[in-house]
């Protein structure tokens, strides 16, 4: 029985094998490392320190949290007023998609305070995930399910992370709130993607047209700033990408899926267990935390609701039981960070044995450096359930990248 990790408590175990918040290895959260244990005494095993803790509870306080919503208003013509049961990959992007705005926004050093109104800016971003299909809700379900219709995306039916992504790209490059842009890097050739650095970071130069003023309106408080025409001001990067076969991430990718989890640019990972998606966001060790969008709750309909964005619990579960189809997230802030973070995935490639998440280049049209799987070896039943339906979270073998 999975347990619930209490935020109150920080001591409970998820699924019963791997202890939370033992001393012996540093807790990671998007990019943030707390660590630091008191002298044991006696037989007592050391612990972390109590500040340390309170600095841990209070990022997982901090962190935006969606979940399947009931009663909104209908999603089209479809006539669907929940997403109970479907829409869990797409609240995983949410969460994703909230962790980028309040870097872009406020900061990752942002730390919500209980019985404080929430900043603006924090507040205008928790109001444009409002379930409506409204111009000034641009991140609703509603709007992502009109965005990704070209993507597979469809009120009422599963998806997977690759149609995820390019939604998201779609709706971020439309609204560009404050500046952000969003790329996709990904090759339907095979093989691990490659990351043309010429190309992904001119959107930090590139001049364009300018937003209309009803999405500028929509997407920045005032306080925020206008997008640029100069270039982008942020830049959100996805990655998706299918690392094995038969429900199992390949143990190979683990360390690196723990490393990128501890770069700055990290805003996590959507990926989840076979049938759910799940919102990853840090690890400890070999166990990795996430946050659980499958918890039902009523739309929110007043600015009292706000509260019901933000989780008393976290969930924990061994980062090799993950299911290999994934999307993993950065963001940078500027040209610079940019170019950190190729360095950081250029290094990784060369100590990937072979095995690389994603294949860095300066050149355009460069062929990936590694061999791709072949087809055959892929041509499984993982994203079906038992009934020969695709599971949540899951879309057919041909859409992922396979490494």
């Amino acid at each position: 029985m999975a347990q619930v990790l209490g935020l109150r408590r920080l001591q409970e175990y998820f699924q019963g094998t791997t202890s939370l918040l033992g001393a012996s290895e540093p807790v990671w959260i998007l990019g943030v490392c707390y660590e630091g244990c008191n002298t044991p005494q006696g037989d007592t095993p050391p612990a972390l320190k109590q500040e340390v803790l309170n600095a841990i509870l209070s990022d997982l306080m901090s962190r935006i949290w969606m979940t399947y919503r009931r009663g909104f208003p209908a999603i089209g013509t479809s006539g669907i007023t929940s997403d109970v049961g479907w829409g869990c990959t797409l609240r995983s992007g949410q969460m994703l998609l909230a962790q980028v705005l309040l870097h872009h926004l406020v900061g990752r050093q942002w730390r919500r305070k209980l019985e404080a109104p929430f900043p603006e800016e924090v507040a205008q971003i928790l109001h444009w995930f409002g379930d409506q299909p409204a111009e000034q809700r641009p991140y609703s379900v509603h709007n992502l399910c009109a965005a990704g219709q070209l993507h597979g995306v469809k009120a009422g039916n599963w998806l997977g992370p690759s149609g995820l992504c390019n939604t998201l790209e779609a709706i971020v490059n439309h609204v560009q709130p404050a500046g952000l842009q969003c790329r996709v890097v990904a090759s339907s050739g095979g093989g691990a993607p490659i990351l043309c650095t010429t190309r992904i970071g001119a959107a930090f130069e590139q001049s364009g047209s300018a937003p209309k003023a009803s999405d500028t309106a929509a997407a920045a408080p005032a306080s925020a700033g206008a997008p640029q025409q100069g270039g982008a001001r942020g830049l959100l990067l996805l990655v998706p990408l299918m690392l094995g076969l038969i429900g199992k991430v390949n143990s190979r990718y683990v360390p690196q899926l723990q490393e990128v989890l501890q770069w700055p640019q990290s805003v996590g990972i959507v990926g989840g267990r076979p049938s759910s998606s799940l919102y990853f966001i840090g690890h400890q060790g070999q166990s990795v935390l996430f946050m659980d969008p499958h918890e039902v709750q009523d739309v929110v309909t007043e600015a009292s609701d706000l509260e019901s964005y933000f989780c008393s619990y976290l969930r924990l579960m061994p980062l090799g039981n993950i299911d290999p189809s994934l999307a993993i997230g950065f963001y940078c802030k500027s040209a610079d960070g940019f170019q950190d973070l190729c360095q950081k995935l250029s290094q990784l490639e060369k100590e990937s044995s072979g095995a690389p998440l994603v294949c860095v280049t300066d050149k355009e049209e460069a062929e990936p450096s590694w061999p791709a799987r072949s087809m055959s070896d892929v041509l499984s039943d993982e994203g079906m359930s038992d009934s020969g339906t695709p599971r949540d979270g899951a879309q057919q073998p041909d859409e992922w990248e396979v490494l």
